[in-house]
């Protein structure tokens, strides 16, 4: 089995890539304040390319078969998890950092982003064995 194939290298990258954001954030800022605006920053894009594999896995599965394609396509569900852990990772930082600026976001930015968590969290919870048999697999 190489490092593809296996079922937590998805969600290992989703850790990884998060906690990094993190630590490099606050380790990046002048201050606690700077840190923590970077820290929120850098979670949200290293979401982006653990979407991208949930996202793309099957239309790269169909324009090159290959094992790095089929691995992505097996995992599928859990990059949808690894992207879940980032987004909830920078919803904490961005969370954090607004409470060190005093500042309320504006009403449609939390509806907006709202709306967007609580379709990744439909995902998420969708994306277990469990909901897969009692929902079916499609």
């Amino acid at each position: 089995m190489t490092m593809l194939q296996s079922k937590w290298m998805p969600l290992l990258t989703g850790l990884v890539l998060s906690l990094g954001a993190v630590i490099l954030g606050f380790a990046a800022g002048a201050d606690h304040f700077e840190g923590a605006k970077l820290a929120a920053r850098w979670t949200s894009r290293v979401g982006l390319p653990v979407f991208l594999a949930a996202y793309l896995a099957s239309t790269l599965c169909r324009l090159k078969k290959n094992p790095a394609t089929k691995a992505l396509i097996q995992r599928r569900r859990q990059w949808g998890l690894a992207f879940a852990w980032t987004h909830s990772v920078h919803l904490l930082m961005l969370t954090y950092f607004l409470m060190l600026a005093g500042t309320p976001p504006e009403t449609i930015t939390v509806l907006g982003g709202g709306l967007a968590y609580f379709m990744i969290y439909a995902m998420a919870l969708t994306s277990n064995d469990w909901s897969q048999r009692k929902f079916g697999k499609n």
